[in-house]
């Protein structure tokens, strides 16, 4: 698809020269093709080139539009590192990043330019603020021709700050290699092809958003429509204004598509991609109910580890808790806690190992070591899964989550998808909870569905008819919803403290 030299502007140019006038971004009704972002990437490169020396960074705070898109590929091209985060973090979030990474150079936008300039005020330092309402002044005039200096594969071209459930962000270091690698892999297995018209709904400062979605949609060669912010009825307006035949999504989207009840425009919508947190049995059959026209894929990945595998329906309904089988490029392996390789049916921790991988943390190496644990190259995802004789892996939880009782270990999916099949229940979150006896205990965070009379002795009755006894959920605790980050993951810490106290 790609040569092994090829570095991320290799992926616009590849584009461009099989399709040069089919849309590459649609957004407010205006289209960019592929031979204009091609262009226009290369004059941001040369403005960019200007400003900053090979390997300096390069901040992004904005939200998805198109000089979000054309800055990044710019910066790639122009040999600069990109690091991106939330248009929502505060100014004392992005004073952090801007302390780790010493970046003074943001692209940002009319509503994040405030946070920034306040941000550096505080600071004390003069920032070089590039605004995207003005982004074709600043791109007018400059050659269209790549710049003059040399890009490596194994150079590193993006740092992506993960949300994280715990303490600050970290920023994970990759290269062009990883992320076209993470890209092909996506291409392959959702499926991606040309003719697809693609939703972009999630924030390109995500992985899942750039990295599992867009960048393997200008690989396909494929169209993305940008919306301008995320709603059900936004969706629908460019599905039906534009034929969108695919969408990417977390699940809280989908449950809030499902909620909005009126499917009318989304006639033309063939496949829903969803991922960056684990969705209910449940939230699926509703889906599926609702929308029949619709195939529903999970993809698997993270910003470490980029793409992985895929899940069709027809694996989900031979195998509800499977999330599938990584493709041939991705070596993979479970190891047990004693470092072994796991048998068929036995938990261990899901690695991965290759060139797909990121470079490691930046300025971490502790959390760097411990995600790389040993010298034979794993990478370790802190996943526990199980795999059957067909190397079919059903996740079971994560290791820091992982609930030890009496000395046996609980893993809390198990308990959330067995919970999730309670009718009232619209989605939980299993916790620890500390026992002098047991050592901990399962407890429950759930949200109910609106009207909903279950109690708490109904549902520990509902668990307790379907788990062992040694796993069974202890505690139920109701709450309004669960505390997430931006990407959709539970922030199980902020369960434990407000409710370990109380049992």
């Amino acid at each position: 698809m790609l040569a092994d030299s090829a570095v991320t502007g290799d992926i616009l140019r590849r584009s461009a020269e099989r399709s040069p006038e089919r849309a590459s971004i649609v957004f407010d009704g205006k289209n960019v093709s592929y031979a204009e972002l091609d262009r226009m990437t290369q004059q941001c490169a040369h403005a960019l080139a200007e400003r900053l020396p090979p390997g300096a960074k390069i901040g992004f705070m904005l939200r998805n539009s198109p000089a979000y898109a054309i800055g990044f590929y710019g910066a790639a091209r122009s040999g600069c590192v990109s690091v991106h985060v939330s248009p929502r973090y505060t100014p004392s979030e992005l004073a952090y990043v801007c302390r780790q990474t010493g970046v003074e150079t943001w692209i940002v936008d009319a509503k994040t330019r405030p946070t920034a300039e306040a941000t550096f005020h505080e600071l004390g330092v003069v920032p070089d603020l590039i605004d995207a309402s003005s982004f074709d002044a600043f791109l007018d005039g400059h050659p269209e021709t790549p710049v003059a200096r040399t890009i490596q594969p194994e150079d590193p071209f993006c740092i992506q700050y993960t949300s994280g459930t715990t303490g600050h962000p970290k920023g994970v270091v990759l290269s062009h290699r990883s992320r076209i690698l993470s890209a092909i892999a996506a291409v392959e297995d959702i499926p991606l092809h040309a003719e697809d018209i693609l939703a972009v709904t999630t924030p390109l400062c995500h992985a899942a958003g750039i990295f599992t979605w867009f960048q393997p949609a200008l690989l396909a060669g494929a169209t993305s429509i940008f919306l301008r912010g995320w709603s059900p009825k936004e969706l629908s307006t460019q599905v039906a204004a534009h034929g969108i035949t695919g969408a990417f999504m977390v699940p809280s989207q989908i449950a809030m598509l499902l909620d909005e009840g009126d499917f009318k425009g989304l006639d033309g919508l063939r496949k829903i991609v969803y991922g960056g947190a684990a969705a209910s049995q449940e939230l699926l059959a509703r889906a599926e109910a609702a929308l029949p026209h619709v195939t529903f894929v999970q993809a698997l990945g993270s910003t470490e580890t980029g793409h992985l595998l895929c899940q069709t329906p027809e694996e989900r309904r031979k195998n509800p808790q499977a999330v599938g089988k990584p493709g041939p490029r991705i070596e993979h392996c479970l190891f047990t806690e004693k470092g072994e390789v796991a048998s068929p049916g036995e938990v261990g921790e899901l690695a991965v190992r290759g060139a797909v991988l990121m470079e490691g943390y930046l300025d971490a190496p502790e959390e760097t070591r411990a995600f790389f644990k040993s010298d034979d190259g794993w990478g370790f995802t802190g996943d526990l899964a199980l795999a059957n004789d067909e190397g079919v892996l059903t996740l079971v939880g994560r290791t820091k989550e992982r609930i030890l009782s009496g000395g046996i270990n609980i893993y809390p999916a198990e308990l959330e998808g067995m919970l999730s099949e309670h009718p009232d229940v619209v989605e939980c979150a299993i916790f620890a909870v500390p026992d002098e006896k047991w050592g901990e205990l399962p407890a429950a965070a759930v949200v109910c569905r609106d009207g909903a009379s279950v109690t708490e002795g109904e549902l520990l009755d509902f668990a307790s008819e379907r788990t062992a006894r040694f796993k069974r959920v202890r505690f139920i605790f109701f709450v309004d919803e669960l505390p997430k980050t931006g990407s959709g993951k539970v922030k199980r810490n902020l369960l434990k403290k407000p409710y370990s106290g109380s049992v």
